[in-house]
């Protein structure tokens, strides 16, 4: 495995023990002995994993969804560990121009 994607997993560990801690959510990330990172939150587990073109990654639970970046692992993470929570929506669009200010 390229050196690189292994820093990747680390980081995405690590992001993820500290979201659960942000969430206000007890539980652990670790490793199984496949190399997936495993969720546990007392009776539910969760288990993230790179994958096949076209995602990046597959999250793993009652259900298995494809994940195209990190922030679609914490999106879906949380979905399934706080199914209370509404994520918040974001529009990006282009606004007219303003005329510049003279001075």
């Amino acid at each position: 495995m390229d050196p690189r994607c292994e820093q990747m997993e680390e980081a995405l560990g690590e992001l993820l023990r500290l979201s659960l801690r942000t969430w206000g959510i007890a539980g652990k990330v670790c490793r199984d002995g496949d190399g997936a990172l495993i969720i546990v939150t007392g009776d539910r587990r969760i288990a993230v994993r790179r994958a096949p073109r076209p995602f990046r990654w597959l999250v793993r639970g009652d259900k298995t969804r494809g994940a195209m970046s990190v922030a679609g692992v914490l999106r879906i993470v949380r979905g399934r560990l706080d199914p209370g929570h509404r994520p918040a929506g974001v529009l990006v669009g282009a606004l007219p121009t303003a005329p510049l200010r003279r001075s």
